[in-house]
């Protein structure tokens, strides 16, 4: 038995099951060799009284060894128990039953195309979206979008399943959520770090929740427990299947695990496998097929070493279905998969299609993606796909970069892989422009000496027409120019200023001078850039320049000054008044005197992102990696808004006198200023009503 015990291989993670049979069946092995023995005594010719006492003596002889082995079992039963508890230990959760905030002033801008998960409930179809959760006729008609206006505390959902006649959704950053159709509830670990959850399964009673980077989690409806193969995390869960009784987990980076009969066995490169990335497992009569984001395996029922079969870049799902074998890659082209061949059928989808999945609901298969949902249907041998709840496009892309308002009071939306929104003042689309190389939008700047929208980039500087029409496009303006990741722009006298990836460009579409670290800058990585009258200021990575007549005269770093963070990441003014954001450090003032000055309050401590801060003369709006605040330079007061965003990062804001906007990676806001500030006058009249009463009772 030691010598199987040795001959086990090391992944399949169960040499303690195997040494302790062998203790056991060593010590029963003792027991029949002493009943051997004391047999053959006493059938020999010379057995006497002597002998018949000592016979007498068996039983308790037995008794015995009988209690020594029952005691050595439940020792090791005790031992296997311990190891049992520490593979799924109790994880510290906090339940918080969601309220609507009030959405009074309050628009919502946001796509809903990108379905994630679908799941037939009380009679009709709920899919979790990129902008909330949809609830959706068998037909395909839309009848109600929930949003964070109803509760939800985010809207990127990622995953939905029914546990205990209730909806649960997974979120990208706040937990796992719960509606039983009229309230929503979250749940968080504060322990864990397990705000991303990738992917939620009914499985015999319980829910499991494969989280990023927080393992995987199962919930019976009371408790919260840290599933672990011996020990070791489940980490960057992106897929759960039930075959039977085996129990298969993907992951991002880690391969495939299966459990079966408490045995974890792991698959990876190692073994076979095209890649460590797992996006689909389908079990057929003589193996499993695996599905890696560069192709196809095949592996025997036994999970030994694995075989490549079909090699395919970018593999995003598999499904079986009515018999055979389908895929889908990243792009949305769809395939069968027969004779160790992935065969392509073509269809009509759009140009724009990433994040594609396959998904069997109801028996029914669907193929979805970032530019909607399909159901699969057979016409003969070949799929026919229909488009199912098709809703609307409301901006280029939900993770929105970069804002500005043109000089009509357009205001213009950059997103960060899908080109620019024009939307009017109430947020409606007027034009959507999605240029191949004209994305990656870091800012977007008015330039009133040429009345036209400037667009910087990471791949160099472009320029909108005057006017909108069909044939509208940007044009890059790259001659001569110094750098092509720009970060932020302002024109400075005759000059654009930029500040770039090598540091600050300075000049004209024809001719550009280039500062950088030589000339006095304190890093070559410039993220801001600021005029105020003949001065500029240039935010870096390490702290904060002033260029006067085309050379830099002071820096303020952390060494010098009240800085505490040295990355500079968004300069604005109020009237003549420099103020600076940073990350980590939150917002400063200049000073008459030349000195800055923190802006304390919940802020104080902010990370504040790139080109997030702006001015609309009264109040500062603030983006940051947690919320947004409206500061009033005036009263020196500053609102928090949290509940009200669709997501907690904000990436940028804009501002005029009839509204505030801030975008996030998750759409855009709308905030109705005349709404607003008459509800903070409200605010304040009352707080001064409480304090007027709580010292009249002193």
């Amino acid at each position: 038995m030691a010598a199987r015990c040795a001959q086990n291989e090391p992944r399949y993670l169960n040499q303690r099951t195997c040494q302790r049979t062998a203790t056991v069946e060593g010590e029963w092995q003792m027991m029949r060799a002493v009943m051997q023995h004391i047999w053959q005594w006493t059938t020999h010719q010379s057995f006497n009284r002597r002998h018949w006492l000592m016979l007498g003596l068996l039983p308790l002889l037995i008794v015995a060894l009988t209690a020594a082995v029952s005691y050595r079992r439940a020792q090791q039963a005790l031992t296997q128990a311990r190891a049992q508890a520490a593979t799924t230990a109790g994880v510290v959760f906090q339940k918080t039953v969601l309220t609507a905030p009030d959405a009074d002033g309050l628009t919502l801008i946001q796509n809903r195309r990108a379905l994630r998960s679908l799941v037939a409930w009380r009679g009709d179809l709920w899919a979790a979206t990129e902008g909330g959760l949809l609830r959706i006729t068998n037909d395909g008609a839309v009848r109600r979008a929930y949003s964070v206006f109803d509760g939800l505390p985010a809207s990127d959902l990622t995953a939905i399943e029914i546990f205990q006649n209730q909806l649960w959704l997974g979120t990208r950053e706040q937990g796992l959520v719960s509606f039983d159709g009229e309230r929503f509830a979250r749940y968080m670990w504060p322990q864990h770090d397990a705000k991303a959850v990738t992917t939620l399964k009914e499985d015999q009673g319980r829910l499991l929740i494969g989280t990023f980077a927080g393992g995987l989690l199962t919930f019976d409806g009371a408790r919260f427990e840290e599933v672990k193969a011996v020990n070791e995390r489940l980490r960057g869960v992106t897929l759960i299947e039930r075959h039977a009784t085996r129990l298969y987990v993907g992951t991002f980076a880690d391969g495939l695990w299966r459990n079966e009969a408490a045995r974890w066995q792991r698959l990876t490169v190692n073994e076979g496998l095209p890649a460590n990335r797992i996006v689909g497992v389908i079990e057929q009569a003589e193996r499993i097929l695996i599905a890696t984001d560069f192709g196809l395996a095949s592996v025997p029922r036994s999970f030994e070493r694995a075989e490549t079969i079909a090699t395919h870049a970018t593999l995003a799902g598999l499904q079986q279905w009515q018999g055979r074998v389908w895929a889908v890659n990243e792009s949305g082209a769809l395939y069968e998969f027969a004779h160790r061949q992935l065969t392509p059928h073509e269809w009509r989808k759009p140009v724009e299609t990433t994040d594609s999945r396959l998904l069997i609901r109801e028996g029914a298969l669907w193929l979805m993606s970032s530019a909607g949902a399909w159901g699969v249907t057979m016409n003969g041998k070949r799929p026919q796909l229909t488009p199912f709840a098709q809703t609307p496009i409301a901006l280029a892309d939900n993770i929105v970069a970069a804002l500005a308002l043109d000089d009509t009071g357009n205001l213009w939306a950059g997103a960060f892989r899908h080109g620019v929104s024009v939307l009017s003042h109430e947020g409606q689309l007027i034009k959507q422009l999605n240029q191949p190389e004209a994305r990656e939008i870091n800012a977007i700047s008015y330039d009133a000496a040429t009345r036209r929208m400037l667009v910087a980039t990471t791949q160099g500087l472009w320029q909108a027409p005057n006017h909108l029409n069909d044939r509208w496009q940007m044009s890059r303006i790259e001659t001569g120019l110094p750098a092509r990741n720009v970060a932020s722009l302002t024109r400075w006298n005759e000059h654009l200023a930029l500040a770039a990836s090598r540091g600050l460009a300075l000049g004209t579409d024809k001719q550009w001078r280039l500062l950088t670290t030589v000339q006095g800058l304190p890093s070559n990585s410039a993220y801001a850039v600021q005029a105020v009258g003949r001065k500029l200021y240039v935010g870096t990575l390490s702290g904060l320049s002033v260029i006067e007549n085309g050379h830099v005269t002071h820096t303020f770093t952390t060494a010098n000054s009240s800085l505490t963070h040295h990355w500079v990441t968004a300069l604005t003014t109020v009237g003549d008044q420099l103020f600076v954001g940073t990350y980590g450090g939150g917002v400063y003032a200049l000073t008459p005197a030349g000195t800055l000055a923190s802006l304390k309050g919940e802020f104080d401590a902010a990370f504040v992102n790139p080109n997030a801060l702006v001015s609309d003369g009264t109040h500062l709006l603030i983006g940051t990696l947690n919320g947004a605040f409206v500061f009033d330079t005036v009263t020196q007061r500053a609102q928090r808004l949290t509940r009200e965003l669709p997501a907690a990062q904000v990436l940028s804001v804009a501002a005029d006198e009839r509204a505030f906007w801030f975008g996030t990676t998750s759409g855009l806001l709308r905030v109705a200023k005349s709404t607003y500030l008459a509800n903070r006058r409200d605010d304040e009249s009352h707080h001064s009503h409480n304090s007027h009463n709580s010292h009249g009772a002193n």
